[in-house]
């Protein structure tokens, strides 16, 4: 029963964390929104001449810079906000043990689907900074 109870409770306090935190958050905080602004600006330069009824942009030069600057922002915002690096790994699997040999599937045409339910937002700059680049779907609960 007082296996897993915590005896030095009692000599916690809260006030202590204040400072740490409030040193912290301050530079955090601006530094994140400095590099929102900064993204935002240069998608919209990057966008001049485009109207948002415009077709979806094709690959091209554009594209790749929107890319970058997603995924350098994103790389930005876990090391200077979360303190952590993001990584990533492609997996060749080969699923002929649970679906048999009589499936063959077109090693050039590979079709990923990333399933998440968002517990944290440090989860969605991974999603966005995989070679994937997925698209996301909200909740049938956020109509």
């Amino acid at each position: 029963m007082y296996m897993y109870k915590r005896f030095d409770a009692k000599n916690w306090a809260k006030w202590k964390c204040y400072p740490g935190a409030l040193t912290l958050l301050i530079p955090r905080i601006s530094i994140m929104i400095l590099s929102i602004l900064a993204l935002s600006l240069t998608i919209n330069i990057l966008l001049i001449g485009t109207t948002p009824n415009d077709k979806p942009i094709k690959n091209g030069i554009r594209k790749g810079c929107i890319k970058f600057w997603v995924k350098l922002t994103c790389n930005f915002h876990c090391i200077f906000g979360f303190w952590a690096y993001c990584t990533y790994e492609f997996i060749d699997w080969d699923y002929e043990e649970y679906l048999g040999k009589q499936i063959k599937t077109k090693r050039q045409n590979l079709t990923s689907t990333i399933v998440c339910n968002h517990i944290g937002f440090l989860e969605i700059y991974n999603l966005l900074i995989t070679p994937l680049f997925p698209s996301f779907c909200a909740k049938s609960e956020l109509k």
